[in-house]
């Protein structure tokens, strides 16, 4: 995959397919579409308002009847239209300013690397959408700051302000994206950079063994974040456990040090190498159903670990009794499993870099429950 185009009509096109199938960024909705042939040139009609009479011909050139024709556009139409209501929602959210709160209830401090950041909730539960992943860099005493996060509920709304600036509100259900934009917010303050700067967050763990590194994902409850730990066990830094950043300068994976989020199967493992695990804190999410321990991913004594290239993505899953399955995995899947969880930039040149960033990466599938095998396969993985 390679040989990027970029039209007139504003979408990025791998005219070499990933599996026979053509990978579509619309810009206006910053979506990435995966389609088979012909279906990118029904896209680029209904998203021109083409004609009826143009979309008739180019089907009867395809021998399309005309119900295959009419079926086809309607899909296409309905997922623009939810494309369109989605950034309706988000243009919206901008617009809805809270007055930022003169006191807050809840003052917290985070040090990074020298950089402190201050933060100030309304309450319990803004504190508790932020805090546990970043209570193990708390400080207790700080003269200055280098980012000052307010966050606050008003009526069904949470509020973020940053250095005094409103960042964006969401929904109370949407805390997930207030978390996100916490750590973006973070993430440029730490290194200095705009958020122009980066390619992509990726919902992933980033593991490093200080030359290079590979991204791991795979859904809630999969082992991940065991994986995680026990690579770190073993000598491997953790990047990243939940927000992977790749900057857009080198394209490679960056630190980010929020804590490891070990669910409750994974306590008696993590234990065996990290036994404060054991007296750590419990935090129950209800959206997930989940029960959680926070575990430091801070191996290191001083300077944080550098940026290093990605090699491969690796989606994980854990599965009793399945011992260790290690394949490659096709390139469309892989892509239809990365994007729906990812932060992608909405520059075009940075979109060109993300599409030819993925074009060079190996992809792989690891299905283990034997976790002396996981770690053999990921050494060989590093060792390639």
């Amino acid at each position: 995959m390679s040989c990027i185009h970029l039209n007139a009509w504003e979408y990025i096109m791998i005219v070499d397919d990933i599996n026979d199938k053509k990978v579509i960024w619309l810009a206006q909705y910053n979506k990435y579409i995966l389609v088979e042939h012909p279906t990118e040139k029904f896209l680029e009609f209904v998203y021109n308002k083409k004609s009826n009479i143009e979309i008739k011909n180019y089907a009867e050139k395809l021998s399309f009847t005309e119900n295959q024709t009419k079926d086809l556009i309607k899909l296409i139409r309905q997922l623009l239209s939810e494309f369109e209501k989605e950034k309706a929602g988000k243009d919206a959210r901008m617009q809805i300013k809270s007055r930022c709160p003169h006191s807050f209830r809840l003052k917290r401090y985070y040090e990074v690397n020298g950089k402190v950041f201050y933060f100030e909730y309304d309450d319990e539960k803004s504190e508790y959408i932020i805090h546990p992943k970043l209570a193990h860099l708390e400080v207790h005493d700080a003269d200055n700051f280098h980012g000052h996060f307010q966050i606050f509920k008003s009526e069904t709304r949470f509020n973020l302000f940053v250095n005094r600036e409103f960042i964006n509100s969401w929904h109370l259900h949407e805390d997930n994206y207030l978390a996100g934009k916490v750590s973006m917010q973070m993430l440029q303050l730490m290194h200095q950079k705009e958020e122009n700067d980066w390619m992509a967050t990726f919902h992933a763990a980033g593991i490093s063994n200080g030359r290079q590194g590979v991204m791991f994902l795979g859904d809630s409850g999969n082992g991940k974040s065991t994986l995680s730990a026990i690579l770190m066990a073993n000598g491997y830094t953790v990047l990243a456990d939940d927000f992977l950043p790749f900057d857009t300068k080198t394209n490679n994976m960056w630190y980010f040090p929020a804590a490891l989020s070990i669910k409750k199967g994974g306590f008696e493992v993590v234990s065996k190498h990290f036994p404060e695990i054991k007296q750590a804190d419990e935090y129950f999410y209800p959206e997930m159903g989940k029960t959680v321990r926070y575990l430091s991913n801070i191996s290191f004594q001083s300077e944080p670990p550098a940026n290093v290239h990605c090699k491969a993505l690796v989606f994980v899953k854990y599965r009793k009794n399945s011992g260790i399955q290690f394949e490659p995995l096709e390139k469309d899947e892989a892509f239809q499993k990365l994007i729906p969880d990812s932060w992608i930039s909405p520059h075009r040149e940075n979109a060109k870099q993300f599409l030819d960033w993925f074009s060079r990466l190996s992809c792989y599938r690891l299905t283990y429950s034997d976790n002396h095998a996981m770690l053999n396969t990921v050494k060989q993985l590093f060792n390639e």
